[in-house]
């Protein structure tokens, strides 16, 4: 009888201690999110982003002020996912998919502005669960990937468009990454791979570490959890689609990114199928490699969109 008293304290430690708290940690983690707010002085002071805030604001209003149309798509589940769309008047539309909380425009905008001047339209989605898009849950890039593939078909029944960017901003690269072994369309010319995580299994790993919370306890559950709901394994690694993608990728991680691990980076990189190419940032934090990278970046993305399209 001692035995299953012991058996059953240790079951009621592991609930209060383990499946519990991690119960909590996944709802709040794939819980609906507010994007982050426009770019502002007031914002980015005493930010990562305050060395680069005149030309980040600036590039912030150039594209804001251009906006078109608000544009949506029905997902697979039945979702409404909505975005903003900058026309052109060309034959090439880049898609931006922004960041866990990102924001669709700011995430992207000092990007935009340079591939506005290549002649690019622009659609700028809003994740799933994040903003006016529908959606219980995000994925962190493993559900979204999906929607990805619908925003394609969108973009590429349009008439007169004939080629096709994906642009990913961490949580958004890695959907990017995901999707790249589903994508069937032609029109899809390259991809721009942004500070990835290497798996949502691997980030959350680092995450809980960095927080001194023993992953061996809460990821199992978390994993367990996600399973059940969003119907995926969040150790699918993305280079296990990036291996087997036909689409040319151009990836950009920092070596000091404390958020996003420079290895991970490395690891879709070297998982990924021919072509492709690396921008490696020295020193530089998380979201900020673009703009950090300064020439180097911005000549590295007009090289590759000049290669591809």
């Amino acid at each position: 009888m001692i035995f299953l008293y012991i058996a059953l304290g240790l079951i009621a430690l592991y609930i209060i201690f383990a499946a519990a708290p991690a119960a909590l940690l996944y709802r709040m983690i794939f819980s609906r999110k507010e994007n982050s707010r426009v770019l502002t002085r007031s914002e980015l002071i005493g930010s990562r982003y305050e060395p680069y805030m005149d030309e980040l604001i600036a590039a912030d209003g150039f594209i804001r002020s251009r906006i078109t149309e608000k544009v949506s798509v029905t997902a697979r589940d039945g979702e409404i996912m909505y975005g903003d769309y900058l026309d052109n008047q060309s034959d090439k539309t880049v898609i931006f998919v922004h960041g866990y909380r990102g924001n669709p425009i700011s995430n992207f905008c000092l990007q935009a502005r340079h591939l506005y001047d290549l002649g690019y339209n622009m659609l700028f989605i809003c994740q799933r669960a994040h903003g006016e898009s529908g959606g219980k849950r995000n994925g962190l890039g493993i559900i979204e990937q999906y929607d990805i593939l619908k925003w394609i078909e969108y973009e590429e029944s349009k008439p007169g468009i004939e080629k096709i960017m994906l642009y990913g901003s961490s949580m958004g690269s890695s959907a990017i990454a995901y999707s790249s072994d589903k994508i069937k369309s032609e029109k899809v010319k390259g991809m721009v791979i942004d500070c990835a995580f290497s798996s949502v299994g691997d980030q959350l790993y680092y995450d809980s570490r960095k927080r001194m919370i023993p992953p061996i306890l809460v990821i199992p559950i978390i994993r367990l959890l996600a399973r059940i709901e969003l119907k995926e394994d969040i150790y699918k690694q993305c280079g296990d689609s990036l291996k087997k993608t036909k689409v040319p990728a151009l990836f950009i991680h920092a070596t000091g990114d404390t958020t996003v691990p420079y290895e991970y980076g490395l690891k879709n990189y070297n998982a990924c199928a021919l072509p492709k190419e690396l921008i490696t940032v020295e020193g530089s934090q998380h979201i900020v490699e673009y703009a950090a990278g300064g020439e180097q970046t911005k000549q590295g993305l007009i090289n590759f969109s000049t290669k591809y399209f």
